[in-house]
């Protein structure tokens, strides 16, 4: 049987394995997330709905919040189809983002703001593309 000093330091190198391993984990974590968030500032679909489903720890400052509100300002003057080419993004539809704004508000209210203050473009864009809709389904009927 080890002696209370052995079984000490036993104990002791188990919690420095343990730190170092939760550290590597974590550093790991934190790559992946840069990842993620580099690809959603692509326009990745599956990269912008694992954001989604799985809130990053802040909207805002992950630089998600300010991605998104970007893309949809240049939906504003720029078709959809553009400002998805240009970052070679393969979105299909904004509807994920427009879901990322609301989560962002949901789980961070510190995100309300910042969204009330930018969600003007994106109504716009929005009201523009129904119009653009209409205006092509009208004019193929007659």
């Amino acid at each position: 049987m080890p002696s209370k000093r052995e079984r000490g330091k036993q104990r002791k190198a188990a919690k420095d394995i343990a730190i170092a391993n939760r550290n590597s984990v974590a550093a790991v974590t934190n790559d992946a997330a840069s990842e993620t968030i580099l690809q959603i500032q692509r326009g990745n679909t599956i990269a912008t709905r694992h954001a989604i489903d799985y809130a990053p720890p802040s909207y805002a400052e992950s630089g998600i919040l300010p991605s998104i509100l970007g893309f949809l300002k240049r939906c504003e003057t720029e078709s959809f189809a553009v400002v998805i080419g240009s970052v070679r993004g393969d979105l299909n539809t904004p509807v994920y983002w427009i879901r990322l704004l609301t989560c962002a508000i949901e789980y961070e209210p510190s995100c309300r703001m910042q969204v009330a203050q930018n969600i003007s473009p994106m109504v716009r864009c929005m009201c523009a593309d129904t119009t653009r809709l209409y205006t092509s389904t009208t004019r193929g009927i007659s």
